[in-house]
């Protein structure tokens, strides 16, 4: 079903929002009741975005923006839930050296204030997936069975 520029897309105002470098809004907890955007207002977000061709090394992310952006990382949706990736997070200037030149010896990993680093299983098989449901049930502490 494709929206209609006249019909509103609902989303969550958010209390306690902290601004960071260009105008980036960050959203700090807790989330409140849901309000309306206009289907314009959210295209124009969406053509805001651009790519980082330069960091300034002397700024660093806040601690508490970081750990926004950090629940946002843990809290990223996959595919029937598996989440089958680590994010490694690199802070440490040696370590961010040491991996520039794996990056087409850009300088956005060393000047960067947290670099993430991805990685991904492309294993995911059976086992995986009974280890997974097993750490599930153990968590939310119920059995695999009720899954």
């Amino acid at each position: 079903m494709r929206l209609q520029r006249s019909q509103k897309i609902v989303m969550h105002p958010l209390k306690g929002l902290e601004r960071f470098s260009l105008n980036f809004r960050i959203p700090l907890y807790p989330v409140l009741p849901m309000k309306s955007l206009e289907i314009p207002a959210l295209i124009e977000i969406q053509n805001w975005r651009y790519a980082v061709k330069q960091f300034d090394a002397t700024r660093k992310i806040p601690s508490l923006v970081w750990e926004a952006l950090e629940d946002v990382l843990v809290l990223t949706p996959s595919s029937y839930g598996l989440q089958p990736w680590k994010f490694f997070v690199v802070t440490s200037p040696e370590v961010k050296s040491a991996l520039r030149p794996y990056s087409w010896d850009q300088s956005q990993v060393t000047d960067c204030s947290h670099h993430v680093v991805f990685s991904v299983r492309c294993d995911v098989d059976e086992a995986y997936v009974d280890k997974f449901l097993a750490r599930t049930a153990e968590i939310r502490g119920t059995t695999v069975e009720s899954l």
